[in-house]
């Protein structure tokens, strides 16, 4: 069977190495002869391992550094493990059952390999470990995986696995995930990230090798128009990863500008008007600023007439209340209200005595 050349591949191999006793530039220089053996273009090994690094510290991680012992070689498929590898414990968590979806069965064996290279010295042979990832199966997968196992006396994982995949794997995966990563378009509410995220998922299930340049043209072509023009400055000959950092950047900058533009602008207090205050005089002018009353707020000036009010102007006494030495902008006094209309004006009347002559004297009454 062809080597694989993926990222998992790839950090398995660099696994290996590490494990051997091999400097980082020895692997990475074995990574690249392998690369250029399998007929992988210059422009896209540096592609291909950078994909793999997380993988890479990922799988080291699940081994102590001062101790890293190989995984023992299995020649044959029926030889018994030793007493020790069997009180191991597991060092790599189990993959998630699998039932027979389709879609979930590269994560699946993925998920299984890597469980197996890890801790594969713990189920012994490969027959142990077939037996272990057959635990792994349920509902339609297991029924199908059943009678395979039970029509073999012998099996190793490679068989395993190519049953699977005769059962499992679509054969149009990879060409769906390339028309679907072409035809990718940004959703009107998806956040950059989130389009990020379902552009890169569907890269690696196409399996699919593009340099930096063809990735940011069918990334970018993908994105909403709006988001386009502004980063229509962009320089897009930078590396794919500082290109999708740029532009969220960008995002999160208009986002914060939206947010800032819908906050309501803090406004001061309008100045009233003489609606809001009724019982005002008419002939009183609206201040911007009233100052407030000094004392006496509980005493009102009283309403006079117009003529009153014309001899106050003219001998630059207070209009509000007549007296000098303030304005009305400073007058202690309440407006003076004005004369309700529906009361009757009481008539003042002058009570005169009735004329009458005087009276004459009788003779002899003096």
């Amino acid at each position: 069977m062809e080597e694989d050349t993926s990222p998992a591949a790839l950090a398995i191999k660099a696994l290996q190495l590490w494990q051997a006793g091999a400097t980082e530039n020895d692997i990475h220089e074995q990574l690249n002869i392998f690369l250029q053996q399998k007929g992988v273009k210059q422009e896209n090994i540096s592609a291909l391992l950078e994909a793999a690094t997380p993988i890479i510290q990922g799988l080291r991680t699940a081994f102590q550094p001062a101790q890293a012992p190989q995984q023992p070689a299995v020649t044959n498929p029926t030889t018994p493990p030793s007493p020790s590898a069997l009180h191991q414990r597991p060092r790599f968590p189990d993959p998630e059952p699998f039932d027979g979806t389709r879609a979930l069965y590269p994560v699946f064996k993925q998920k299984a390999k890597a469980k197996i290279y890890i801790d594969g010295a713990i189920y012994g042979t490969e027959q142990g470990q077939v037996n272990y990832l057959f635990s792994r199966l349920i509902s339609t997968a297991a029924k199908t995986v059943l009678p395979w196992l039970n029509s073999n006396a012998l099996y190793s994982m490679e068989d395993f696995w190519n049953f699977m995949d005769s059962r499992f794997s679509d054969p149009q995966a990879k060409a769906k995930a390339l028309d679907k990563l072409q035809s990718m378009k940004q959703k009107t509410n998806e956040d950059v990230r989130d389009y990020l995220a379902r552009f890169e998922g569907e890269l690696l299930e196409s399996e699919v090798i593009m340099d930096d340049a063809v990735k940011i043209s069918t990334f970018t072509r993908g994105l909403k128009i709006q988001v386009q023009k502004d980063i229509a400055m962009v320089n897009n000959t930078i590396p794919f990863q500082e290109y999708c950092k740029e532009i969220i950047r960008i995002q999160d900058a208009h986002r914060r500008i939206n947010f800032l533009n819908k906050q309501p602008f803090i406004t001061s207090k309008p100045a009233p008007t003489p609606h809001q205050y009724p019982n005002a005089m008419d002939w009183e002018p609206t201040q911007a600023h009233m100052a407030q009353p000094l004392a006496n707020t509980n005493r009102r000036a009283k309403w006079v007439n117009p003529e009153e009010i014309q001899r106050r102007r003219s001998n630059r006494l207070c209009i509000r209340c007549g007296a000098s030495g303030h304005m009305i902008s400073s007058c202690q006094y309440a407006p003076a209200r004005r004369p309700s209309s529906n009361i009757t004006t009481a008539i003042t009347r002058v009570l005169e005595e009735p004329q009458l002559e005087e009276e004459e004297l009788e003779p002899g009454k003096e």
